[in-house]
């Protein structure tokens, strides 16, 4: 029965090699536009490392039969990706959590909690520009549970050591490194990597049924050790994925092991769907007047702290963070998970953005602090408000305290009026720059804050003072700077000709 499928209709049989040779004939053609955002303009790139949807794929967290309650590395590809083994902390900031439980040992094998329960969430390293998200599934693992490519253990090794009167527990996590913000196609597809296993170790129910007996076991064929094998296939075929084109499809289709399938989103920047999916969380433990407070502080590079019990609500509020500032970088460290060994941190000078699944006990009073839990933002020294908010709560004001799910419209009206605030903002840091061009082989160009600042009434002018002092508007003046200079250049050069 499980040897056979019937073929669904849409759905083509998998096969990496046509999905290479229709990427390279994508790239002989010349104009293709797919979108105007970070992520989609990759998809038109030559370049090696942006080829693929994936960059790198983790496991981490430990065996449940150890007694180490550290995150560990426990899998990775490619094996020369030497970073992969400090992430480990980010993934699993409270540990493991062992647990011993007693349970009956078929349910525990193809107990559906372990996908169920597990939760997914997204970490940022955004100084990491080749590939900044670390998309992450946390899960539940047993003996016979844990991924059959973490080790190479039989499967009598397995049962020796599992007990149903004290099953040993511990938490892992499955970490995909990517450029490209799909976190639903990455969401779904590491469940569909643990639906695999399960449904591999269904293949070994009589060999449980005769450990359960006490009679002799016989060693299965399939399972593990030629499941690992070609699951681990499945594995670098996935990894080796082109990105495809909007509206096209990813099929995988192998049995026993279910189909995968999905479809590229057609949306006006690719990272749209993960940014109004990370700002309902904000939105949802925020009032409107203290999402401008926070917004307010993450313009004068206030150093933000970001406290919820929930993976995924804090490091989906520390990502919606850097989409509002758009087009602006945040250009000083931003951790969207904080493990214990790494709290020093909290008393640097430098402006930082972090998250926090952990109580803070002490923290300086320059810091935000935003705990999510309590819907509230406690500070020692005041917030400068941006001077738009009357603009911005009367836009919203009603529509914000109506919004009940991350399907809303309103999130994305809130994430592109944000963003168009900080463009007037950024709008006339041009227009401030003066280019002094007499010298044709040595063009300057420099930004004045004076002149700046007449762009604006006199009651906002204060805090566009302060905004036009932060560091990654500074930057942003040179890039605007040596571009102008470029700009002058070219224009002489032409003059001349």
């Amino acid at each position: 029965m499980m040897n056979s499928r019937h073929q669904t209709d849409g759905i083509k049989p998998y096969s990496s090699i046509a999905l290479r040779n229709r990427f390279r004939m994508r790239l002989q053609k010349k104009g293709s536009q797919l979108g105007a955002d970070d992520a989609t303009k990759l998809i038109r790139s030559n370049s090696e490392k942006f080829q693929y949807l994936v960059n790198a794929f983790y496991i981490y967290g430990e065996y449940p039969w150890e007694k180490s309650n550290e995150s560990r590395l426990l899998f990775s590809y490619p094996e020369t990706d030497f970073s992969a083994g400090i992430l480990a902390p980010f993934c699993l900031p409270d540990g493991v959590n062992r647990q011993i439980s007693t349970c009956d040992l078929q349910s525990t094998v193809y107990d559906q909690g372990q996908i169920a329960n597990s939760q997914f969430f997204t970490l940022y390293f955004p100084e990491n520009k080749d590939a900044p998200y670390l998309f992450c599934l946390r899960y539940r693992a047993n003996p016979l549970t844990v991924p059959s490519i973490c080790h190479n253990l039989t499967l009598c090794e397995l049962l020796e050591k599992t007990n149903i009167r004290g099953m040993p527990y511990c938490d892992q996590c499955i970490a995909v490194k990517s450029k490209l913000p799909y976190h639903e196609f990455f969401e779904k597809f590491m469940k569909w990597f643990l639906k695999c296993e399960m449904v591999a170790r269904m293949m070994v129910s009589n060999e449980l049924d005769n450990f359960l007996s006490a009679n002799i076991i016989s060693e299965n064929e399939f399972w593990p050790e030629q499941h690992r094998e070609d699951l681990f296939n499945q594995l670098m075929s996935f990894l080796y994925l082109p990105v495809p084109q909007i509206n096209e499809s990813i099929c995988i289709d192998q049995s026993p092991y279910p189909v995968f399938n999905w479809t590229i989103p057609n949306t006006l920047k690719s990272y749209y769907p993960i940014a109004i999916r990370c700002i309902f969380d904000l939105v949802k433990n925020l009032d409107i007047k203290k999402f401008w407070q926070l917004f307010s502080a993450l313009l004068l590079e206030r150093s933000i702290l970001i406290y919820h019990p929930n993976q995924s609500v804090v490091c989906n509020v520390i990502l919606a963070l850097h989409y509002l500032i758009k087009p602006l970088r945040w250009v000083f460290s931003s951790i969207s998970q904080l493990p214990p060994s790494l709290t020093d941190i909290l008393n640097a000078p430098n402006p930082f953005i972090i998250g926090t699944i952990l109580d803070v006990q002490y923290i300086e009073k320059e810091w935000v602090y935003v705990d999510l839990q309590q819907k509230n933002i406690i500070t020692g020294d005041e917030i400068l408000i941006h001077p738009k908010k009357d603009r911005f709560c009367n836009q919203f004001y009603r529509s914000y305290n109506e919004i009940n799910n991350s399907e809303s419209p309103t999130l994305i009206d809130i994430l592109e009026s944000c963003n168009g605030i900080v463009n007037e903002m950024v709008g006339m840091l041009y227009s401030s720059i003066i280019t002094d061009f007499s010298d044709p082989f040595n063009v300057q160009s420099k930004f004045f804050e004076e002149i700046y600042l007449q762009h604006f009434p006199t009651n906002e002018r204060h805090y566009m003072e302060v905004f036009s002092s932060s560091q990654m508007v500074m930057m942003f003046t040179e890039q605007l700077c040596r571009r102008k200079s470029d700009e002058m250049k070219q224009a002489g050069s032409y003059h001349n000709q």
